[in-house]
């Protein structure tokens, strides 16, 4: 009999301290707090809308292998979702170095924490970035989920903002150094207005190889093109 109570202890334990583990016995452990989406929003707070498999590597230099993972662009945090001990976790920022999710639209997406003046608050924050490009320029895009268009609804004769949210991404260019330029757009306009002095060079640059700035695959194109040639 009380061989029964010190299981059933020890399982209680385990339960109540669930949110501090890993769903793998041979994997460093992974901390944060319990996670519950708020529901209130209208559209997609996340960068992948399912479950996929990533790896964490922590800012302890150990990495964690092969858990289900979320990117909430709304809140910038890292969902995971535990499969042994059930529950929906995020993860602790301070703890994670870099995350990659595997097998989205068939290719790996790595990202990165840096360091940023925020627009708003006029002070610098920690932030995850997409890498996109990495190199002697390197391009980083943070996946920003930002409240679009505010509705007023009435329930019981009192009206409520309902808010709808949608992708609003956010481009930074790294040069050698880790000053990150953010662009103010994604367009001609803004990519040349963080190289004055080279303007002439990179539109003869894009218009010889037929580079549209003002979509991703274009943006990434030029910066893969700057690394090819000196400025």
């Amino acid at each position: 009999m009380r061989r029964i109570y010190i299981i059933s202890l020890l399982f209680l334990l385990v339960s109540v301290s669930a949110f501090t583990q890993t769903d793998s016995l041979f994997s460093t452990n992974l901390t944060g707090k319990t996670f519950v989406e708020n529901r209130t929003y209208r559209g997609d707070q996340y960068y992948n809308t399912d479950w996929l498999t990533g790896d964490v590597l922590l800012s302890t230099g150990d990495v964690v292998y092969n858990k289900k993972l979320k990117y909430n662009g709304l809140l910038d945090e890292l969902i995971w979702l535990n499969t042994v001990i059930p529950g929906v976790y995020s993860i602790d920022r301070p703890l994670i170095y870099e995350f990659r999710l595997k097998n989205f639209n068939n290719r790996v997406v790595r990202f990165v924490k840096i360091n940023v003046k925020d627009s708003t608050l006029g002070h610098k924050n920690d932030i995850f970035v997409e890498e996109l490009v990495k190199g002697n320029i390197s391009l980083y895009v943070q996946r920003k989920i930002s409240i679009t268009d505010v509705m007023m609804i009435e329930r019981e004769h009192k009206l409520y903002p309902l808010n709808f949210i949608g992708p609003t991404p956010v481009y930074f260019i790294k040069l050698s150094t880790d000053n990150y330029l953010p662009m103010s757009a994604l367009n001609r306009a803004s990519l040349l207005g963080l190289f004055p002095l080279q303007k002439k060079n990179l539109k003869k640059l894009a218009t010889q190889n037929h580079v549209d700035l003002r979509t991703e695959k274009g943006l990434m194109e030029m910066i893969e093109l700057m690394n090819k040639v000196e400025f």
